[in-house]
């Protein structure tokens, strides 16, 4: 492993910062010292510049997905053009050339003064009702040149020319919040967007998905009644050089950790302490190599901590301001170490 990047390293608000921080010192062995093979790892290891999109947390694309691309040696792209359902196509042994889209089903919690996306998580589908969904629309899909791909349950690869310029946002930036503006960007969205009307229709008239729609809602278990796309377009051609990032693909792709997801989707914050606990237990029993690079997301930006000969105090001022950080963030000072884990994460 070449690297490992972490999403959803920290949330973006300062109040629940500070309440994660907290939840880290009550759930740890050592209060005073909740992460200590992170605190190595990153002591060991140099502060690359803060990577970030001008639109922060509005951006189409997550800093993961973008930390993710680098890594790879893809091109630069705007926001929402990172193909990675063509990446996970490719994996899967399907076509490479083509533009790809993952396809997600979901529930739009409709209002009235908004529409609120769930998460497909929320809706608990089975994969025997989402084969049975992928084959009711599949037609309809077919007739406008997109051949869909069964994944799992809550997603589905889907392949076509509609996808190949469009902006597309992740899941993840609209889940549980007004999706007016995270549809798919621009002129080049409209077609997709008008597809995703087209197919909100469809499942609300098909008798096949109707019913089944029925048998959920008797269970207490919500409808689905729309689709999201998003990791839109084709792979590159060819990587290319972008700073420190490859000129080609690495032997292996770097690790992207994304077990908290769901503690951060749904502001799960002792899931969240715990699942920090664990990481620093698995790094320290070698699931982060020497050699590695360590890639910390949040939802506004992203940084990357290289491996160094030397210790921060010895790499210059600014880097050892950073080490000066991290031994503030892992002190022997209970009362403030939240306010101190902040400090390090505070513009991620």
């Amino acid at each position: 492993m070449s690297e490992l990047i972490i999403a959803y390293a920290a949330p973006p608000e300062a109040a629940t910062h500070a309440a994660l921080g907290a939840a880290l010192a009550s759930l740890a062995a050592k209060p005073d010292n909740p992460l200590p093979h992170l605190r190595q790892a990153l002591s060991r290891r140099q502060a690359q510049a803060l990577q970030a999109d001008e639109d922060g947390e509005f951006s189409f694309s997550m800093p993961h997905e973008r930390a993710w691309a680098r890594a790879m040696g893809w091109p630069e792209a705007q926001a929402g053009q990172l193909p990675l359902a063509a990446w996970e196509a490719r994996q899967r042994g399907l076509s490479t050339g083509s533009a790809w889209a993952w396809v997600s089903p979901c529930h739009w919690a409709v209002g009235t003064q908004q529409v609120v996306l769930e998460t497909p998580e929320q809706l608990q589908l089975s994969a025997a009702e989402s084969q049975q969904l992928l084959a009711s629309v599949r037609p309809l899909l077919a007739d406008v040149g997109i051949q869909l791909h069964f994944v799992h349950a809550h997603g589905w690869l889907a392949e076509g020319d509609l996808f190949r310029q469009v902006r597309t946002a992740a899941l993840e930036r609209a889940a549980g919040r007004d999706v007016a503006i995270w549809l798919p960007a621009g002129d080049a969205g409209r077609p997709l967007r008008r597809l995703q009307s087209e197919l909100q229709m469809f499942l609300y008239n098909d008798p096949a998905t109707e019913a089944m729609t029925e048998a959920r809602r008797a269970q207490g278990q919500r409808s689905v009644n729309s689709f999201w796309f998003s990791g839109t377009g084709a792979l590159p051609a060819q990587p290319e050089a972008v700073d420190d990032a490859p000129t080609q693909p690495p032997a292996s792709p770097p690790e992207l950790h994304q077990d908290w997801r769901e503690a951060a989707l749904s502001n799960d914050l002792q899931a969240w302490a715990r699942g920090w606990l664990r990481l620093d237990d698995e790094i320290g029993q070698g699931r982060l190599p020497e050699h590695a690079v360590l890639t910390l997301c949040g939802e506004r930006a992203y940084r990357r901590w290289h491996p160094a000969a030397q210790t921060p105090k010895a790499t210059g001022r600014w880097s050892q301001r950073i080490g000066q950080g991290l031994q503030t963030l892992f002190s022997q000072r209970p009362k403030t170490d939240a306010l101190a884990w902040s400090t390090v994460t505070q513009d991620l």
